[in-house]
């Protein structure tokens, strides 16, 4: 039986996955994803400015481009980005569904590869985090969309057990009404 100790402190570890934000762009289906993420520590020993970035991967995994600086928040932000906008922007045309990921790194780690962070501040910002992600078909004008957490999945200096919180809370269908 392999034993697991899990250490405060995290070497080697990727500042692009600080607080990312993970979400399928479903342009197979003919929907549009926006997405809306928040810098949720206002305060604290934690609190931070962040650097928003965004990677995008086609339908077989192989990774499409990540984006310089699309956003810097301060502690409390909100942002919402349109996926097509961004995608339209770098003349990158969907074929299928792709992944996206949103990083949200702190301006100090910025430009950096590797870092040593701690498993309580890695956690205070996802138990903070309060992503929305928002699937429109137009022009139908249907909007339906879920609201998750989650912290880093494929590394096991965090936890013994992966955990994603989702919640689906809502499906609108007018398209005068917006999720931010």
């Amino acid at each position: 039986m392999r034993s697991f100790i899990v250490s405060d402190v995290v070497e080697d570890f990727d500042p692009l996955f600080y607080r990312p934000c993970i979400f399928p762009i479903l342009s197979g289906y003919s929907y549009g994803t926006a997405i809306t993420v928040n810098n949720g520590l206002r305060t604290g020993p934690y609190a931070t400015d962040f650097q928003l970035s965004l990677s995008f991967f086609d339908n077989s995994g192989k990774h499409v481009v990540t984006t310089d600086v699309l956003h810097e928040l301060t502690p409390g932000d909100i942002v919402k980005i349109d996926t097509r906008d961004v995608l339209k922007k770098l003349k990158i045309t969907p074929r299928g569904n792709m992944l996206g990921i949103a990083h949200m790194v702190p301006t100090r780690f910025a430009g950096k590869e590797l870092v040593t962070v701690t498993r309580g501040e890695l956690m205070a910002h996802v138990s903070s985090s309060d992503d929305f992600i928002e699937f429109r078909q137009e022009p139908k004008g249907v909007i339906t969309g879920v609201a998750y957490q989650m912290g880093p999945q494929n590394d096991d200096r965090f936890n013994k057990t992966r955990t994603t919180l989702l919640q689906a809370p809502k499906a609108i269908v007018t398209p005068t009404v917006d999720t931010l």
